[in-house]
């Protein structure tokens, strides 16, 4: 996607913008990209063959091969960087999970990677689970009153090794409390497992999980001998080698069970000592202003220290979360990565990037916009039919 491709169109009503493809007599909406197969997202580089249909109609095949999209996230900086990769986070890996398995063999052993589940595991992905593999932690969202049968993906996953297994229970609607404890009653003991409560919905939403009975179900997992946590950087990074960025998140917690709770499980982490450890801010200073031009981006300030292990700094460019998450691993410790613009709008923020993007190569955005729109043109002859 060259930079004469895009333009923004802005809706003061809405703050959607649309791509002009010059090249064509279409115009897309500013959504494309969440048709991108690759995506820098969050904190993770999240990967899939399969492209979620609007209004949860069956999955598309995106038609894009595992080798193929081992080279694009091999030219990406934020891959070798160490950002995790997600694999089949829209959809569930299962979807597509010959490709995914394949991609999952051929990504490097130090690059840590997450494999989404949100339907009982087929063969080609116990295949893969089952071998040992440092760097893949399965990911298993449990959802109670689902249409998948969250029972089944437990009994699918027995067998696996539990270090690399971590569980999602949830969202947590009100009346799912006895599903939910059925579920955790079912998990292996010692399993690492999250409680995830629905968030407060629209029209027509059934109220989020009280909080009274998300705490019984916690108390019922440690009576079972699982560990509840948010944290899956013990699963992901630290096995590894590599710390967790955002580890203040974990020391700050305001609930001082919970935080003494997870920091026993800092206690037993190989990776403990990266992220705990004494931060060297002149050697972060020193290289931040490299990283930064990676990213085409350039500090209008001295950057602030806002934690024991995180930064602020200003930049007058339009940024993400992504751009934060790859300075967040490139800068050589964990280390939480803040940028703002000051006066800047988020509603204009995609255009600007992807330029940006374009620009440096720090993600290849043409060959991915190529790919996103014969995921439409698949949608537009699906709708017509």
């Amino acid at each position: 996607m060259e930079p004469r491709a895009l333009e923004s169109h802005g809706n003061s009503m809405t703050g959607r913008t649309s791509i002009d493809r010059r090249g064509t007599a279409r115009r897309y909406d500013a959504l494309l990209p969440e048709y991108f197969p690759v995506r820098l997202v969050d904190d993770f580089i999240r990967v899939d063959f399969a492209a979620a249909a609007p209004g949860g109609g069956p999955a598309l095949d995106a038609r894009i091969s595992p080798r193929r999209m081992l080279a694009w996230l091999r030219s990406m900086p934020s891959y070798r960087a160490g950002v995790p990769v997600r694999i089949g986070q829209e959809t569930g890996a299962g979807v597509a999970a010959e490709k995914g398995a394949e991609l999952a063999e051929l990504l490097d052993p130090g690059r840590p990677a997450v494999w989404v589940a949100r339907q009982p595991l087929t063969p080609a992905e116990r295949a893969l689970l089952s071998r040992p593999r440092g760097n893949l932690l399965l990911e298993a969202h449990l959802q109670p009153g689902a249409a998948g049968d969250a029972l089944a993906l437990v009994r699918s996953a027995e067998g696996l090794d539990p270090r690399a297994v971590h569980w999602q229970v949830g969202p947590l609607a009100a009346g799912d409390e006895a599903e939910a404890g059925r579920l955790l009653e079912a998990l292996p003991p010692g399993s690492r497992l999250t409680l995830r409560g629905a968030a407060p919905g629209g029209d027509g939403a059934r109220a989020p999980l009280q909080h009274q009975a998300l705490a019984r179900l916690e108390s019922l997992a440690h009576a079972l001998g699982h560990a509840v946590t948010d944290w899956t950087c013990r699963g992901v990074q630290a096995r590894v080698g590599l710390g967790f960025f955002d580890v203040d998140r974990i020391t700050g917690q305001a609930d001082l069970a919970r935080r003494a709770h997870d920091l026993i499980t800092c206690a037993g982490c190989p990776s403990r000592t990266q992220c705990h450890g004494p931060l060297d801010e002149a050697a972060l200073r020193a290289r931040l202003d490299r990283e930064l031009g990676v990213l085409g981006l350039a500090a209008s300030a001295p950057p602030r220290r806002v934690g024991p292990r995180a930064i602020a700094v200003e930049v007058a460019a339009p940024t993400t979360r992504g751009d934060e998450a790859y300075l967040s691993h490139a800068l050589g410790q964990p280390v939480a990565v803040t940028l703002s613009r000051p006066g800047g709008s988020a509603d204009e923020g995609l255009p600007a990037v992807l330029r940006r993007w374009y620009a440096t190569g720090f993600l290849p955005v043409t060959e991915l916009n190529a790919a996103a729109e014969k995921v439409l043109e698949d949608l537009a002859r699906r709708a017509a039919c």
